[in-house]
């Protein structure tokens, strides 16, 4: 018997017609044994998503425990494609990175930025006040004058919780640094049995297949009842990254493992746990499946695919506990940062993050033509969604220019009202509160050292990542200036 191959009969766009008998069956099989295939009953083999693996890295460690355990009991019946394999090792360490050691290394610079701001804030709307409050409210001014002090002696001890808190991290990173070579997930996962991987033959057709797919759905971008007859696994990915063509390897390699698994057993189904939520091109939102996955895998297997999200039946939270603020997928807060990284060939970059730098590529730009125009360091604005693993990207990515010569931006004059030469920034006086800006935001950031409190200068607002007003372009002029418009 020769070996099975993907081809235009056995793939996920058979050629094979689909019949009422056929369609029935299909479902029919799902309905009678989806309840134990959700509680993990019987021995249904179980493939892991690759989502499902790299969560484990920004759990808490009982989750983490939990998950170890659960690989380890049932090993004899858990799978990975060889594609999931080489995605989970190619995003293992930047993983590590973006979900463990980068939010906790934020913790204390977020903490001294916090102390800081609660005693700016007060301060600021004291002296921009203290005219009016002072004269006209004495008792308000005193009562507002003694909380003022009150309050900076409850935290004059921001340096020594700062250390402490600098100290617990460095321990907790320091006990983890070996997590890149002595990771007890990867240990886990080396127990597993990975499935056959797909030849070179069978890669060039299924990316023919999806490229075929893409176009017929993507003709239908705005008819979303048709999109949804058309979905495809992989279809959420093709704007979000420059290889598109993960999840549809794994769909056709899941597809021979059910049709002839690699122990030599006969037919299965199987079980596929996966993460995958917010794209929609694996299940849906509700976590119902896509009826047509279930009737194109029996069709050309006879067995039945259940995709399951995998919280319930492992029963674990997958939430990150690392990430302070979960960004939602829709999220419409205007950011605003400095370009990382660039490939101009494959039009693809990175922009800078401290929680984790974001991927973009030229699909996901406000004007898809501007990708040419960009350059590394170049200050863009963008927005956060999400792609179909459930990772932060950045959207409707806008290349910023500010200038002191671009009329369109108002240009506000005020006073520097505080200054760190040593570590390189300081505030603006601005109601309702001072602005932050950074020695490379000047217009000659040389000068940055010729400034002093008290020191008139004009600046432009920008945003930072966190989508806060900041001065994004500071210059220093000899007399103060009225806090105008300059285009007026």
């Amino acid at each position: 018997m020769s070996e099975l191959k993907i081809n235009s009969e056995f793939c996920f766009d058979s050629s094979k017609k689909l019949t009422i008998e056929i369609a029935h069956n299909a479902l029919k099989n799902y309905a009678d044994r989806f309840s134990a295939a959700l509680e993990l009953e019987d021995s249904i083999p179980v493939i892991l998503d690759t989502n499902v693996l790299l969560a484990y890295y920004g759990l808490s460690q009982i989750e983490k425990d939990k998950l170890i355990e659960f690989l380890k009991q049932n090993k004899g019946r858990l799978f990975l494609t060889s594609q999931i394999e080489k995605e989970f090792l190619r995003n293992r360490i930047r993983t590590i990175n973006k979900d463990f050691f980068n939010p906790l290394k934020s913790i204390q610079s977020d903490f001294q930025s916090t102390y800081k701001d609660i005693k700016n804030k007060l301060k600021s709307f004291l002296e921009s006040k203290k005219n009016t409050l002072s004269k006209d409210y004495p008792e308000i001014w005193d009562l507002l004058s003694d909380k003022q002090q009150k309050l900076n002696e409850i935290l004059e001890d921001e340096q020594t919780l700062s250390e402490k808190l600098a100290q617990a991290i460095e321990t907790t990173t320091t006990d983890y640094k070996n997590i890149y070579v002595v990771d007890n997930l990867l240990e886990a996962c080396a127990e597993l049995t990975i499935t056959s991987a797909l030849d070179n033959e069978e890669i060039d057709f299924v990316k023919k297949q999806f490229d075929d797919l893409w176009q017929k759905y993507n003709e239908v971008e705005k008819d979303e009842p048709k999109r949804r007859e058309i979905t495809f696994p992989g279809c959420g990915d093709k704007r979000d990254k420059e290889d598109p063509y993960g999840d549809f390897i794994i769909f056709h390699e899941i597809l021979k493992f059910m049709a002839c698994r690699k122990d030599g057993l006969d037919k299965t189904d199987v079980i596929f746990l996966t993460r995958e939520k917010t794209k929609g091109d694996w299940m849906h939102s509700d976590l119902s499946p896509i009826i047509q996955y279930i009737e194109k895998a029996f069709l050309v297997t006879d067995k039945t695919l259940f995709i399951i999200h995998a919280e319930k039946p492992l029963e674990i939270s997958f939430e990150n506990i690392h990430k302070s603020n979960q960004i939602q997928e829709n999220d419409s807060t205007i950011r605003e940062s400095t370009i990382l990284s660039l490939n101009l060939d494959k039009k693809w970059g990175f922009i800078y993050s401290r929680t984790g730098n974001l991927y973009f590529n030229q699909n996901l730009m406000e004007e898809q033509g501007a990708f040419h125009l960009l350059s590394q360091h170049d200050v863009v604005q963008y927005q956060v969604g999400q792609n179909q693993n459930g990772e932060d990207i950045a959207t409707n990515v806008k290349k910023v220019v500010y200038s002191f010569e671009d009329k369109t931006q108002p240009i506000l004059a005020s006073t520097v009202f505080r200054i760190d030469k040593d570590k390189g920034y300081g505030f603006i006086s601005a109601q309702p509160e001072n602005l932050y800006f950074y020695s490379t935001f000047l217009e000659n950031p040389k000068a940055f050292n010729a400034l002093e409190v008290g020191s008139s200068v004009e600046y432009i607002v920008g945003k930072n990542e966190s989508g806060e007003d900041i001065a994004r372009l500071v210059r220093e002029v000899s007399q103060p200036r009225n806090e105008v418009d300059r285009s007026e």
